[in-house]
């Protein structure tokens, strides 16, 4: 009967066609009760990063971003001596010995030897972004 079928969880089909809709149609859907039931069926894992995205309202914020992340890497030269130097000292102590030691061997060798590259740039970044709070 009609009914029933209505009340089964949405197929992972289902849930791919609603994820892949445009950007104003996604945004549009986040307050609607289908958009729950699709939540609560479960994100396929492809797709997750999409969803996080437009649930956290990071993708508004990145299209409002004055400079892209590719951007300010690009600018890196220009970031200060002195919050380069805090960033040094402070990324060995953002982590307990123990997982600095499992980090570094778990990632694959980094073409700098920086087992902290990845955050250090996001750091980098940052304090090109928004230079009022800096570092």
């Amino acid at each position: 009967d009609a009914s029933s079928s209505s009340k089964k969880p949405p197929t992972a089909k289902t849930v791919k066609v609603a994820f892949f809709t445009s950007a104003t149609e996604a945004e549009l859907m986040l307050h609607s009760r289908q958009f729950d039931v699709l939540l609560k069926a479960g994100v396929p894992t492809h797709l997750r990063d999409q969803v996080w995205c437009l649930c956290s309202g990071a993708g508004e914020l990145r299209r409002a971003a004055m400079e892209s992340y590719p951007a300010l890497l690009h600018r890196q030269h220009t970031f200060s001596k002195c919050a380069k130097m805090d960033i040094k000292k402070d990324l060995p102590q953002t982590f307990p010995l123990s997982l600095r030691n499992s980090m570094r061997q778990s990632q694959e060798p980094s073409t700098d030897g920086d087992p902290f590259g990845g955050l250090r740039r996001v750091l980098q970044a940052y304090s090109l972004c928004n230079p009022a709070v800096g570092y």
